[in-house]
């Protein structure tokens, strides 16, 4: 695993774990200003993602993370590929997922920040 590989997957960790916590500062704290997902709900802004982390009416109850890749396109972006899975709690039923994710990363000051995250369903 090389060392970008490494250091954006502990952070994408860092980001599930976030979720798990409603951890909104954190999201705040590590994704550009106009940063966006796009998911199974929709396309989101980062102020729809902080407020989303921030209330969590889909709760994550747990998650993985598999067969991570990283792509480096110049030394200031970079990709992160791989298989999630996991459950959450949505009205008191539990449901599993399982994604194909990506994130891409801009360095600013030293520091790996999301500028976009896709997840798209898959058996």
């Amino acid at each position: 695993m090389s060392d970008l590989q490494k250091v954006l997957t502990a952070l994408e960790n860092k980001f599930w774990e976030a979720d798990i916590n409603n951890n909104a500062n954190f999201y705040g704290e590590h994704t550009t200003n106009n940063s966006f997902a796009v998911g199974p709900s929709g396309i989101s802004n980062k102020k729809n993602i902080l407020k989303a982390i921030s209330s969590n009416s889909l709760k994550l109850l747990n998650y993985k993370i598999r067969n991570p890749k990283a792509v480096s396109f110049t030394k200031r972006t970079a990709l992160l590929i791989y298989e999630s899975s996991g459950t959450t709690l949505n009205k008191g039923k539990k449901s599993k997922f399982s994604m194909l994710t990506s994130s891409l990363y801009v360095k600013s000051k030293n520091k790996w920040l999301a500028a976009f995250h896709q997840q798209t369903p898959f058996k």
